[in-house]
């Protein structure tokens, strides 16, 4: 690509290169997204003037997949850094927080079905539990399809997450709206949080009868049909 284009044409190339970075991250094609990750890094810049909606989520798109990209590349710091700009563009304007959320979802997804549960954990911990939209009434479909993606996480994982991860995801799992937290795949997923990590190893026992305390206390069962819901 010629590099004038490139520079006169900045809007095109990060519209362009936002699916592409997509496409080579999601073929594990790794080296070809870092040339690209390369590329945006030096052309996302602080705009000079205001930014209509398409160009927003041209924004959202290239800083969430730069985001993705680090995180995969085990840069948590980094993929914090991206992901912390993209949120932004989206201050006050709850049509795109929704767009970046179902985004970082897709994202989550992507490394649910490649089984990359460290990556994946990573992703939830680093990134999407900073999301502000993650936790409203009106994101309960999203919340229900990540409380999905951790229960399958955790059946499939194998060693002990970083404590560092485990704080956060049980954070993120307090912070879950009230219409979650009174689903009993809520309380499963929460145990398999505790059971998978070293974070309470001395104190398994108490943490866990501390999760049963809560489902007696919150979840309501009709039928014994429930529990399998």
């Amino acid at each position: 690509m010629h590099i004038n284009w490139k520079d006169n044409n900045q809007w095109e190339f990060m519209d362009m290169a936002s699916t592409v970075l997509k496409d080579w991250i999601e073929c594990d094609m790794l080296d070809n997204a870092h040339t690209l990750f390369e590329d945006l890094q030096e052309i996302l810049q602080p705009p000079s003037t205001p930014l209509n909606s398409h160009q927003i989520r041209i924004l959202l798109r290239c800083y969430t997949y730069t985001a993705a990209y680090s995180s995969i590349c085990s840069h948590p710091i980094e993929a914090q850094h991206y992901y912390t700009k993209a949120s932004e563009y989206t201050v006050d304007i709850d049509t795109e927080s929704n767009y970046l959320l179902q985004i970082s979802i897709s994202i989550a997804l992507f490394l649910a079905k490649k089984r990359e549960s460290r990556h994946l954990i990573q992703w939830i911990s680093n990134t999407l539990s900073n999301h502000p939209s993650l936790y409203t009434v009106q994101s309960c479909s999203l919340q229900d399809t990540l409380l999905d993606l951790i229960i399958d996480m955790y059946y499939t994982q194998n060693g002990a997450p970083e404590s560092t991860h485990v704080q956060k995801l049980l954070a993120l799992m307090d912070n879950l709206h009230e219409n979650i937290r009174k689903q009993p795949k809520y309380y499963v997923a929460k145990v398999l949080i505790l059971l998978k990590s070293n974070y309470i190893q001395r104190d398994s026992c108490a943490w866990i009868q501390a999760v049963f305390y809560e489902v007696v206390e919150n979840i309501v069962l009709s039928r014994i049909e429930d529990l399998t819901k």
